[in-house]
């Protein structure tokens, strides 16, 4: 008897609502500081803002260009040329996009049959996972290597700290080599990573292209959605995979400017790279999103050109960004590293919006749980979720379970011991936290 999509989504968990969402509302329930879900809580840039009254007044409130706005095209080709060392084709070689999952959907669905893997190096953000049960596929994990851990003491002042190999993050190449065969037809690859911070570094790069050699048709997906939230003084700029030799034409980007220009509620994004590829992803977007409101892309593409020129003292918007996110970083990690009751080891990141703390040491019990979650589901907590339910309920601050960001295969082995706290918050939200952990200590 064939499994019914209802017996399906219950098997895989996905009858239940996302991780993000559960402790989005256990903050509220208990009503704690919310470093969970990562999504900037302040204003867009004000050049922004303007732009958008503008466009609102006199946009277009129809159907626009399924491919985007070509006006925003062009703005998006004219950026990224430098970043991707040649001239892209805005018709051709750019798809904009309702976010950045709706590309990864698009490309899952396009390139995936029953019985195809796709690889990705884990954690990961856990919108990979569900498309690709979804067509009948299998998500195939590769755990990156922790690096060892440091003192808590030397994080008490990492804004006069230089990062070293020590924090290093590290792909296991000859895992990565094993887990491919002729059934893999995508690897994804997240750099900076979510939730680890970790970038791929150009010698990486070449040695997962090098091993790329042997299977010639695998797609490579770039989740490249935190490009512009770099804090590593190795990283002038964030090394890309399209540029090496041979790879364009078997690599798409995918990038999120709600992360750049703090805007993650109005959904705009796009996917480069070459036209063949552009070109399968297109039929299954249209059908699925079909387009974006013309006014939000009209600003955005004002803000492509704005973003480049000076910005409150600093060279331009991208500067002033990564500056910004580097004092929010060292803000969160040098007070958590002093509060009472959370005894857990930190992993200075490089990049994105996340720090990730390991917990391993601890052996929480099941003392409290989500609403909604019945007997059976609370069963399975693995630690790190038993961790942070009772974090919410006792210190009253709320953060992510990272082993909802692995395979189920890794989930727990690796995945719960880690968790994961966001620091693209204004810094009187994490202050919130920080007393909060003084208060209940």
């Amino acid at each position: 008897m064939e499994t019914t999509k209802e017996e399906f989504n219950k098997t895989q968990g996905f009858d239940t609502p996302t991780v993000f969402f559960k402790f989005t509302k256990l903050a509220g329930t208990t009503q704690s500081a919310n470093l969970g879900h990562g999504f900037p809580d302040w204003q867009p840039p004000q050049f922004f803002l303007d732009s958008l009254q503008k466009h609102l007044k006199t946009g277009n409130f129809q159907y626009s260009n399924g491919r985007g706005l070509p006006k925003l095209s062009q703005a998006i080709a004219d950026n990224y040329s430098g970043a991707y060392q040649r001239k892209i084709n805005p018709s051709t070689e750019v798809l904009v996009t309702n976010g950045a999952v709706s590309p990864l959907y698009s490309l899952f669905t396009a390139y995936l049959n029953k019985g195809d893997e796709a690889v990705t190096l884990e954690p990961f953000y856990d919108c990979y996972l569900p498309p690709v049960k979804f067509v009948g596929a299998s998500l195939i994990g590769v755990p990156l290597i922790p690096p060892k851990k440091r003192d808590r003491k030397e994080y008490e002042n990492i804004s006069s700290w230089k990062k070293g190999d020590h924090d290093n993050w590290t792909v296991d190449m000859e895992l990565l080599k094993k887990s491919l065969n002729e059934k893999t037809k995508i690897l994804v690859l997240n750099t900076p990573n979510n939730p680890t911070g970790k970038i791929l570094n150009y010698e990486e790069l070449k040695e997962i292209a090098k091993i790329l050699e042997k299977f010639p048709k695998i797609i490579v997906a770039m989740d490249e959605v935190y490009e512009y939230n770099l804090m590593s003084d190795l990283y002038e700029e964030l090394p890309r995979m399209s540029n090496l030799p041979g790879m364009w034409d078997r690599t798409v980007t995918i990038h999120s400017f709600g992360k750049i220009f703090s805007i993650t509620g109005i959904r705009l994004g796009c996917a480069i790279g070459a036209a063949s590829i552009i070109k399968n992803l297109f039929p299954i977007y249209q059908y699925s999103v079909f387009c974006i409101f013309e006014p939000y892309q009209a600003a955005l593409a004002d803000c492509l050109e704005r973003a480049n020129l000076p910005y409150e003292g600093f060279k331009n918007y991208y500067a002033w960004l990564r500056d910004l996110y580097t004092k929010q970083r060292n803000h969160l990690i040098e007070n958590l590293a002093i509060c009472n009751g959370l005894d857990v080891d930190f992993y200075l990141p490089d990049g994105g919006f996340f720090l990730i703390c390991d917990i391993s040491k601890h052996n929480p019990e099941t003392k409290n749980c989500l609403e909604g979650d019945d007997t059976e589901l609370q069963a399975k907590y693995t630690k790190d979720y038993k961790f942070l339910i009772n974090m919410a309920n006792e210190k009253h601050v709320v953060a992510i379970p990272c082993s909802a960001l692995f395979t189920p295969e890794n989930r727990i082995k690796y995945g719960q011991n880690y968790i994961r706290f966001a620091f693209c918050k204004k810094t009187e939200t994490m202050d919130g936290a920080f007393r909060n952990f003084q208060k209940y200590s």
